[in-house]
């Protein structure tokens, strides 16, 4: 396989220091994107990306030359023989990784690494390398955290279950001794709490957050709260459109319409990522299922209705729905725009929901799989009300119709934060 470790420049070395961001996948290269104009007057800017996301490894390395980044690829290594068992590909892997970060931390021009998380395998050991010759380690908040976020749902049969959790402490007692040999014996692979790992910083999205992580045990002297860009960037987008007609005009129709009402949908992957309920198919039909009640309710010729994938799912997967005039979008897909066109939002949990919020649209919130760690979210966007029941949400539904829909959430001022870009520029440094 080409090796690809060297740093791949797409723009001109400016001789300034250099910062990289570490995203896992491309919606959180494209929130670190959105830092790269604040911040390219101090740094040189660029994007790490490594093997260890392989599943979205070729996205993130494509967009980044789509945009003409600057970027240092780590490409996995060579498979050979032994990689069929995952014991000897782990250590394989680990060896690889070590004898890569030395070449990536050899530049001493990097002043600044800065992350989505500090635990696993190779962000413990790049940032635990880092911090030895005085590079700043900082992990950003860029998605949801709560309480209950790391309950998720049980996968496989409950014999599997069982056979797991009895080898998995004897596997991972013997494959770290073997890491040990390494990656030295100062590295600890027991994965902890996003954000209480090795790096130096870690900027959250609010108090609420804060204290919620200080309750797991991460320093509070490590945290501060700097806030989320949506809660900027969405006001200001509603800001200038609701001051120029043009500008509006031509945004609205991009999404809409005229003269009818617009209905968005944003989707959550229950078949990939975190939690895993369906496969793709039953991801598909349950998604159908709300679409054919919204579109029951709200017919053709006076709604539009949107739904936007999520970035972890293919677009594609929801192609037929347009048999229902259900327009399918993507990861391309500006959310301020859509969501300002929105007359009604529906989604659940995704952290998108913050957008709406602040725009101060109508919503509704649901949560018809009645999972816990999605109720769980409420208090953290100032969501008052998950619907759980369909017949519910159909009554919902006509209210909305008929104008008379309640918003179902507040703006708590532990949970929004002012001036989020200049907090988050100024925490970087």
């Amino acid at each position: 396989m080409k090796n690809l470790t060297t740093p791949t420049h797409t723009r001109e070395q400016s001789g300034k220091p250099i910062l990289y961001f570490i995203p896992h996948y491309i919606a959180s290269f494209k929130y670190f994107e959105k830092l790269v104009p604040s911040l390219s007057d101090r740094y040189e800017v660029g994007f790490l990306l490594f093997f260890a996301h392989q599943k979205f490894f070729a996205d993130m390395v494509r967009y980044a030359k789509e945009k003409n980044h600057r970027t240092y690829i780590m490409e996995p290594p060579r498979t050979n023989f032994f990689d069929r068992v995952a014991f000897f590909r782990l250590m394989h892997h680990a060896r690889y990784f070590r004898n890569e970060t030395k070449k990536f931390l050899s530049n001493k021009r990097i002043r600044k690494l800065i992350s989505v998380n500090d635990q696993g395998l190779y962000l413990r050991h790049l940032f635990t390398e880092a911090n030895k010759i005085s590079i700043d380690t900082a992990v950003l908040q860029w998605a949801l955290f709560y309480p209950r976020e790391r309950q998720l749902s049980k996968k496989g049969s409950a014999l599997k279950r069982r056979v797991y959790r009895s080898l998995k402490p004897l596997y991972e007692s013997f494959s770290n001794f073997f890491l040990a040999f390494i990656l030295g014996s100062h590295f600890n692979r027991d994965k902890g709490i996003w954000g209480g790992g090795a790096a130096k910083r870690l900027g959250v999205f609010n108090k609420k957050t804060l204290n919620a992580l200080k309750g797991y045990g991460v320093k509070e002297s490590k945290m501060s709260v700097v806030g989320y860009l949506d809660f900027d960037f969405a006001q200001q987008l509603k800001g200038r459109l609701d001051a120029d007609q043009n500008e509006r005009s031509l945004v609205e129709k991009k999404y809409r319409t005229e003269g009818k009402k617009h209905v968005v949908f944003y989707s959550s992957p229950y078949s990939r990522k975190d939690l895993i309920l369906f496969d793709d198919a039953g991801q598909y039909e349950y998604t159908r299922g709300i679409m054919e009640m919204i579109r029951t309710l709200c017919p053709s010729d006076q709604y539009d209705i949107t739904l936007k994938a999520h970035p972890a799912e293919s677009a594609e997967l929801y192609y037929p729905l347009k048999d229902l005039g259900v327009k399918v979008l993507g990861v391309e897909t500006s959310n301020y725009e859509l969501i300002y066109s929105a007359d009604l939002y529906v989604a659940d949990s995704t952290v998108t929901n913050y957008i709406p919020i602040v725009m101060d649209k109508e919503c509704l919130f649901i949560n018809f799989l009645n999972q816990n760690l999605v109720e769980a979210t409420g208090e953290y966007f100032g969501i008052t009300e998950f619907i759980t029941d369909r017949e519910v949400s159909k009554k919902k539904l006509l209210e909305f119709k008929a104008g008379t829909l309640a918003r179902e959430y507040k703006k708590p001022e532990d949970v929004f934060v002012a001036d989020s870009l200049k907090r988050i520029v100024e925490w970087v440094g």
